[in-house]
């Protein structure tokens, strides 16, 4: 299924986004009785709902550039210029925080919009107003962020300078992905480096290896550091070389992409960032692209334009993705087996429940025996029947509730 996504996706040639973007900070629970259960589950549900947005940076990728994130939100205490402080160290224009007063109905919710230099709009009620309240908020920051797009590039002059050349590596595997998402991978960044207009020439792949000889190639290969690469842009004639590397390491997704001006031998720019799922990954990609060239050359892809087609596909792939990982084996529900154990013990109390022969044999054994035998033989006869009391109430229960376990546990994801 991810193979189909990454087809689906490289085919449309995803476009970048504004460089300013909005920060979900970690949701806050204060209080006697903080409810942080509620507060991680709706920091997950605002990662899910606006994540997939171009030009939003979810917690997870801000935990990945500053550790030390949460704890400071929570020193700041709700305080709208400590906050706004917050987005000038992670040097974001915008932010959205939720704190979460108490537990339960009565919990009391604020949400705080928030710019570089100030809060933009504030709300406090409870959680039955708080989808609105977020998507309020965050509807006014995505539309102050698309007019400053819009004016920034309307007033953006034509990129000054001589023309450049770059050669690109090929995307290097460091493992967890397969030969075909690596070369889907390496389709789409060659994409959206043609469409930045930022080069005369882009060379890479089949056309970079036709450019080398043997030996060049060999060398490519076990070439790792910035001189080694300045030798081989050198060789190649080229004055920019960009290189690449995608891995998997637990369940997040590493990516790491350099420009290197191979005359001074100096790393132009490089950025790293760590996705949890590969939609974002791929949804992300323009945005890495747009700050690479921006750190490297001053001015992103002037040619880039933000896809909306990627979002709605990444976020419906996501929603499958997650949906399929929900949908669970029936060996690995829990309540399958409790069915099932109840509906052996019902079958064990059928076996061990006495027959109506067996009880008509001691029957005869009472109604034959001797004096000094009737009262021991009447004591296992009615023994008997106890036992057989007991499992025509136990069995059927058994039945009963077990069944409905099992058909529940099946049922369920």
């Amino acid at each position: 299924m991810i193979r189909c996504v990454l087809i689906g996706l490289v085919l449309w040639a995803p476009q970048a986004l504004a460089v300013d973007q909005i920060l979900l900070l970690p949701v806050v629970a204060t209080g006697k009785r903080a409810d942080w259960r509620s507060a991680g589950r709706m920091e997950g549900q605002l990662n899910e709902r606006y994540g997939a947005k171009p030009n939003v940076m979810t917690t997870t990728e801000a935990g990945a550039e500053n550790a030390k994130l949460g704890a400071s939100v929570i020193a700041c205490k709700g305080r709208g210029s400590c906050l706004a402080g917050l987005l000038d160290q992670m040097n974001r224009s915008h932010g959205l925080y939720v704190q979460i007063r108490g537990k339960g109905r009565r919990a009391k919710i604020t949400v705080i919009g928030l710019e570089r230099s100030k809060m933009l709009r504030t709300w406090t009620g409870p959680w039955s107003g708080v989808d609105a309240a977020t998507q309020s908020m965050m509807d006014e920051m995505l539309k102050m962020l698309e007019q400053t797009t819009a004016k920034a590039e309307a007033k953006e002059p034509e990129p000054s300078g001589p023309a450049m050349e770059l050669a690109v590596m090929d995307l290097a595997n460091q493992g967890g992905f397969t030969k075909q998402e690596i070369a889907l991978v390496q389709g789409n960044i060659m994409g959206l480096m043609q469409q930045s207009s930022r080069f005369k020439s882009i060379v890479g792949g089949a056309d970079l290896r036709a450019m080398m000889d043997l030996e060049q190639q060999k060398s490519a290969l076990g070439c790792d550091d910035t001189s080694c690469l300045a030798e081989l842009g050198g060789a190649l004639g080229v004055p920019y070389l960009m290189t690449m590397s995608l891995g998997r390491f637990a369940s997040q997704r590493v990516v790491n992409i350099s420009i290197l001006y191979v005359d001074e031998a100096q790393v132009k720019h490089r950025v790293s960032r760590i996705f949890e799922t590969d939609m974002m990954l791929l949804s992300k990609l323009p945005s890495l692209i747009e700050e690479l060239l921006t750190g490297a050359y001053g001015q992103g892809g002037k040619a880039l334009k933000n896809n909306e087609f990627q979002v709605t596909a990444a976020q419906e792939a996501y929603a499958r993705e997650k949906q399929a990982s929900q949908a669970r084996a029936p060996y690995q529900k829990p309540l399958v087996w409790v069915g099932v154990a109840l509906l052996a013990g019902s079958g064990l109390g059928v076996m061990i429940s006495p027959t109506d022969d067996a009880l008509r044999t001691q029957r005869e054994r009472y109604d034959t025996a001797t004096l000094s035998q009737v009262a021991r033989e009447w004591d296992d006869f009615d023994a008997l029947v106890q036992q057989r009391q007991t499992m025509n109430i136990v069995v059927p229960s058994l039945v009963s509730v077990g069944g409905g376990a099992l058909l529940w546990g099946l049922l369920s994801r």
